[in-house]
């Protein structure tokens, strides 16, 4: 199956495809490859366009960036950023990946069985992170300028 028919799965057009493409950051030839010759971070790129056919106003991703090499991660939490001022989404991200939840996170709900907390990341403290992790946790915040 090519990335042109798996949106068009969605009533996706060639053009609507194309733009979506274009928009995430994949070239023009995207639409005529198969999906199963994309890279882990091509596919989930694509998979991120393919959701953006219903035009939607809440996306949801369950550690989106599983099995992508570190600079593949990069790109995608930056095509996500971008996703959600661009189009003013709201991005719902469950992550184990607390630098990305300082960098990207507005509110941060912490679960273990149970809610622990829900906070800005950057309130989060080493006693919130201790009861979601299980145990006594060191806690250092860095911060860029």
């Amino acid at each position: 199956m090519s990335v042109a028919e798996f949106f068009k799965l969605k009533g996706a057009s060639l053009k609507e495809t194309q733009d979506i493409l274009s928009s995430i950051g994949l070239k023009e030839d995207m639409p005529g490859k198969k999906i199963g010759d994309l890279s882990s971070g091509q596919f989930q790129r694509v998979l991120i366009g393919w959701a953006l056919v219903s035009h939607p106003q809440v996306l949801l991703f369950d550690e989106p960036t599983t099995g992508i090499d570190a600079s593949g991660q990069e790109s995608v939490y930056g095509l996500l950023e971008k996703l959600g001022k661009e189009k003013n989404l709201t991005i719902l991200l469950v992550t184990h990946d607390l630098s990305i939840v300082y960098k990207l996170g507005t509110h941060c709900l912490c679960l273990n069985k149970e809610m622990l907390c829900y906070d800005a990341p950057k309130d989060l403290t080493a006693d919130d992170l201790g009861r979601l992790y299980g145990g006594e946790v060191k806690f250092f915040q860095h911060t860029h300028d």
